[in-house]
């Protein structure tokens, strides 16, 4: 639709009739003309951060792993699969962009914390660096 100003403007100067078919000798000279509008969407970034409460813990502590998803002026929504190494240790609900994931009963060893994304209709996918947690026996 055009703005209102502008469609006042050729009211007002008479010009009104061009855009519409009027019944008049020149309705012949207003041929229609195809109009065509491309659109691609692009997604944009996504940033997908953890961070561990604790970088060592003694076995049978908790950790607590924050995560955040950031995209500049596009709301995040969606889940985000927090793992260790290669394994799906939980998958969680953003709000605002944001998860709390709290870990109990860890293996004595090193675990290698990440968050992945799989993006939106608006996103794309992201995958965050690791975080490495430390559990050591009591």
């Amino acid at each position: 639709s055009w703005p209102t100003s502008f469609v006042n403007f050729h009211v007002k100067t008479g010009l009104d009739s061009y855009w519409y078919t009027s019944g008049g000798g020149a309705d012949a000279k207003k041929a229609p003309t195809p109009v065509v509008v491309k659109y691609t969407n692009v997604k944009a970034a996504s940033v997908a951060t953890i961070k561990a409460s604790k970088k060592k813990v003694k076995l049978g502590q908790k950790v607590k792993l924050k995560v955040k998803i950031k995209a500049a002026g596009v709301p995040v929504t969606g889940t985000a699969t927090v793992m260790d190494k290669k394994k799906v240790v939980t998958k969680g609900a953003l709000t605002s962009g944001k998860a709390k994931v709290k870990l109990k009963n860890l293996a004595k060893g090193k675990h290698k914390f990440w968050v992945t994304y799989p993006g939106s209709s608006l996103l794309q996918p992201s995958t965050s660096p690791k975080v490495v947690v430390k559990v050591k026996k009591r």
